[in-house]
């Protein structure tokens, strides 16, 4: 018999016999016995461990010792609301910490601690009575690594590229086109969707680049309920969204700018196109020169266009932080990518 200790991307706690990725930890959870207790949580930092480190082991389920809990992958840990350990996981901690201040401080009366991003992400899983908190948003502003609901409560998607990628504990098991302009139910905190949105990337389970059958499906386009918490949130403005838009729906600037204003546009270039999270675009449509960038190997040629490496990726990804000399401001990208998906304003161009 399993034992009660994996995770689902609601954050409820089930017993299958499938590890997964990831372990992690919100304190000691079960009794003598090794059975959950009613509350499942002890303690306000959920973190998200490696399954193994310097060979350090543990009997799973101890007396007195936190509960070990696994996740699918690090996708389901976010959307259940974990975050990486500081300690097995320093580098991914760090990268998440530094892009959770720089999408999320200004929404936050807070410090710079990892204490005061742990008191928001605890209001941010559970409401009132201690069951999950949802949120609502258009999924055209949803970034890769989001997990949502559609029409099927008992369903969590992975927004993955145009796709959604269904969740169940052994792997992702169907594969179907993303709607545009449907509401959806978000089980993803919503500081933590900002963290992907500006560049963090989870590891992912394996299935999910699997081929996996495809079919479409006719999705209802019906107006959802916001909740109390979610119904003042301007979700066009608030989240920063790396969802690639089709050509004929940008926009340039008939003029290419200089010094901080470039490196927004390119930044907000970078988002718009999905090239921040890997995607490959033909990236001379916008701008003409970025050879530096080539000849630092930031950005290499594909038979598609150019796509960033993971150096380029780390390198622009570091604009954000406000020590980067070429810090960019993430309200003012995503004023330019507004620009870019509307050209709303006198000096752009359609591609």
């Amino acid at each position: 018999m399993p034992y009660q200790n994996r995770v689902t991307p609601w954050g409820n706690i089930i017993a299958v016999a499938d590890r997964g990725l990831f372990m992690g930890n919100r304190g000691c959870l079960h009794d003598s016995k090794g059975q959950l207790k009613s509350k499942h949580w002890a303690r306000k930092p959920w973190i998200i461990c490696k399954l193994e480190f310097k060979g350090r082991k543990r009997s799973v389920m101890s007396p007195g010792q936190y509960t070990e809990l696994f996740f699918l992958d690090e996708a389901t840990a976010l959307a259940a609301g974990h975050r990486p350990c500081a300690t097995c996981r320093r580098t991914e901690y760090d990268r998440f910490k530094m892009l959770w201040l720089t999408s999320n401080k200004d929404q936050f009366a807070i410090g710079n601690s990892i204490t005061d991003i742990d008191e928001v992400l605890h209001k941010e899983r559970l409401n009132s009575a201690g069951k999950k908190r949802v949120w609502y948003s258009s999924i055209d502003l949803l970034p890769n690594g989001a997990f949502v609901q559609m029409d099927n409560p008992n369903e969590a998607w992975l927004v993955y590229g145009d796709k959604l990628l269904m969740w169940s504990s052994t792997g992702y098991t169907q594969r179907i086109e993303k709607p545009s302009n449907k509401q959806v139910s978000v089980l993803t905190p919503e500081s933590i969707v900002r963290v992907l949105a500006v560049g963090y990337e989870p590891v992912l389970h394996s299935s999910s680049q699997t081929p996996i059958s495809s079919f479409s499906i006719n999705l209802e386009k019906k107006e959802m309920g916001c909740s109390e918490t979610a119904k003042n949130i301007d979700h066009a403005t608030s989240i920063v969204t790396g969802n690639t838009v089709t050509g004929s729906n940008m926009y340039r600037l008939t003029k290419t700018p200089s010094g901080k204003r470039l490196y927004t546009y390119f930044a907000a270039i970078l988002e718009v196109t999905g090239m921040s999270t890997g995607e490959t675009f033909p990236l001379k449509r916008f701008i003409k020169n970025f050879s530096g960038h080539e000849q630092s190997g930031r950005i290499s040629k594909t038979d598609d266009g150019y796509r960033l490496t993971p150096a380029g990726i780390d390198y622009f990804s570091d604009r954000y932080n406000p020590g980067n000399p070429q810090h960019v401001e993430s309200a003012d990208v995503k004023i330019l990518m507004r620009l870019i998906r509307s050209g709303d304003e006198e000096g752009w161009e359609p591609i």
